[in-house]
C-alpha cells in the first residue's frame, strides 16, 4: 500500500507544501491499481521538520507538492518520503 499525501490550500492543490493548509492522503493498492481511500486531514501548525514528521506518522510514502527546497526535501528523506 502506497500514501500519498498531496498539500491543498481550500480544495485545490497547493503549488508550495509548506502554504497547505489541509492535505489529501490517498490510499493506493498497487496490486490492484487502484484508490481505496481519501482523507483530508488539517496539518499541526507549521513549523521546522512538523509536516515531514506528520505526514511520516500518517503512512505517507510520496508527497506530491509543485515546490519544495533543498532543506523539506532532505526533511522528507529522512523520514523515508
Amino acid at each position: 500500500m502506497i500514501t500519498i499525501a498531496v498539500p491543498l490550500v481550500g480544495e485545490s492543490f497547493s503549488q508550495h507544501f509548506g502554504g497547505a493548509d489541509a492535505f489529501a492522503l490517498y490510499s493506493i493498492d498497487e496490486a490492484r491499481r487502484t484508490v481505496d481511500g481519501r482523507q483530508v486531514l488539517v496539518p499541526p501548525e507549521h513549523g521546522y521538520g512538523v509536516y515531514p514528521m506528520w505526514l511520516r506518522q500518517l503512512g505517507a510514502t510520496v508527497v506530491l507538492a509543485g515546490g519544495m527546497g533543498p532543506r523539506a526535501t532532505g526533511m522528507f528523506a529522512q523520514h523515508g518520503i
